[in-house]
């Protein structure tokens, strides 16, 4: 007679720490092809257009004590992966693409979070006996809302949070598992369920900052974005609620510059390298006297390459990214005399 399991014989752990999940599901498949030959027809015979690719969604409660796994605000699409053990069956590299959660008077904060891998599960199946343990999961009750460009924080009822995240597997010429990921578009998005139905909604779009913290911890979830669309909801018997939708479009968090780096000298037309973090996606530098370089010759995450305008003067560097700007002050300049 076969054996069979219930849900209380399983535990999910995510880097070898239990989580208080209440539903996990997975399916993988390969990528097979029919191998067809002009002098056969039919057969079972098939090659390997691929490797394993899978999927995972988990659905869990968030822990005071030891907080969230997959929580991770300036993280790139595809450019971390976690180590998911679910009854004993294990994925190396789960491979982020969305991460939601949504709270509502009284009740708990709960997230969803879905995975894609590249590999066949490792480990087997151990079936457990779960003891009871004190879980001190946040509820609505343990959120605090900043907002920026709108006053609707005495009034909320409800909200969702949401990411998406796009990334591309790269593969080698030998290999059947990727070698890495290449990270696209990275979107936020916040719901805001309040009792304020007078919010403006122009056809331009409304800039909005919302800054999400949780018991004493600020800006845990931050979207700033477009106040995108906005739905009024009348029911018998009801308060009339409307909902706001907010969206930031990007791939990461707002720079930081730490150091003025001059391994070619100080004087204009030369390069000069700015340290910090989020600097990939820079899209202009301005010095002093609002100069805007010419050229950025060389971008990464933690450091950017600039050559100084022909006019610039000593004073503050300002890098612009699709998530934010950054301020230095004290660069060094030598200015070429305006003719």
């Amino acid at each position: 007679m076969a054996n069979y399991y219930n849900y209380n014989n399983v535990s999910v752990k995510v880097g070898g720490s239990g989580i208080l999940a209440d539903s996990a599901s997975f399916s993988f498949s390969n990528q097979l092809s029919a191998s067809d030959r002009i002098n056969k027809i039919g057969g079972n015979e098939y090659v390997a257009d691929g490797g394993v690719n899978g999927t995972m969604s988990l659905s869990y409660f968030v822990d005071a004590n030891s907080g969230d796994p997959f929580h991770m605000a300036d993280v790139k699409p595809g450019q971390t992966s976690f180590p998911i053990d679910v009854g004993g069956l294990t994925i190396n590299s789960g491979f982020l693409t969305s991460y939601s959660w949504a709270a509502t008077p009284h009740g708990a904060l709960k997230v969803s979070a879905n995975f894609n891998f590249y590999e066949d599960f490792g480990g087997s199946f151990a079936p457990v006996i779960l003891g009871d343990y004190d879980w001190d999961w946040y509820k609505m009750s343990d959120l605090s809302v900043s907002l920026a460009g709108m006053d609707v924080s005495s009034k909320i009822v409800a909200m969702s949070y949401d990411e998406s995240h796009s990334f591309e597997p790269l593969y080698d010429i030998s290999g059947v598992v990727p070698k890495e990921m290449s990270y696209g578009q990275k979107v936020k998005s916040l719901s805001i369920d309040t009792y304020n139905i007078f919010e403006a909604i122009p056809y331009t779009g409304k800039e909005i900052t919302v800054d999400v913290g949780l018991r004493g911890q600020s800006a845990m979830w931050s979207v700033k974005g477009i106040l995108k669309s906005k739905s009024i909801s009348i029911d018998f018997g009801q308060k009339i609620i409307s909902t706001l939708e907010i969206e930031e479009d990007g791939y990461g968090g707002a720079p930081t510059i730490t150091l003025i780096s001059y391994p070619y000298g100080h004087n204009a037309l030369s390069v000069i390298e700015l340290w910090g973090t989020n600097l990939d996606q820079a899209t202009a530098v301005y010095f002093n006297n609002e100069i805007k370089a010419n050229e950025i010759t060389e971008r990464t995450s933690t450091y950017i390459k600039v050559k100084i305008p022909r006019f610039a003067i000593d004073g503050p560097i300002r890098v612009v990214t699709p998530h934010g700007e950054a301020t230095i002050g004290g660069a060094s300049i030598i200015s070429l005399d305006i003719p």
